[in-house]
């Protein structure tokens, strides 16, 4: 009986982490507004008491790194290996999920730096913090 019991308990903790899980996930979207004219040859996304959940899409020729540590901070590193494979802004539509952490009382805070050019000689840097970034909860 205690068996039985132990392992409603665990199904039930497990399905309510589930539900916050849900309730707390967001897609992360950056406007073409934001950016000048170019190709995206870099990218860096850093969240704060947020954890990088998944990548919607990532295009052939891309190196990506992320880091979710412990403490809610969260890092996506992203670069291209080949010229042609340089993205256009189109490519920050929903692009990621984030799940905010548990903490309540922090705000979760979303910022960018963004590489452009359009002639792959020089390159445009565009620092985007959380006000410029839309997040869109998870339905």
């Amino acid at each position: 009986m205690k068996k039985i019991f132990l392992l409603i308990l665990i199904f039930c903790a497990a399905l309510a982490q589930k539900c916050a899980t849900v309730e707390s996930a967001y897609y992360i979207t950056i406007s073409k507004e934001h950016l000048p004219p170019g190709r995206i040859v870099s990218f860096k996304i850093n969240v704060d008491n947020g954890i990088i959940y998944k990548i919607s899409k990532i295009p052939a020729g891309w190196f990506f790194s992320i880091t979710n540590d412990a403490s809610g901070h969260s890092d996506l590193t992203a670069n291209i290996q080949v010229g042609s494979a340089a993205v256009s802004a189109e490519y920050f539509t929903n692009f990621i999920e984030i799940i905010k952490t548990d903490s309540q009382s922090a705000p979760m805070a979303v910022n960018a730096e963004i590489v452009i050019t359009n002639d792959f000689v020089s390159e445009r840097y565009v620092f985007l913090k959380t006000d410029d970034i839309i997040t869109e909860r998870l339905k």
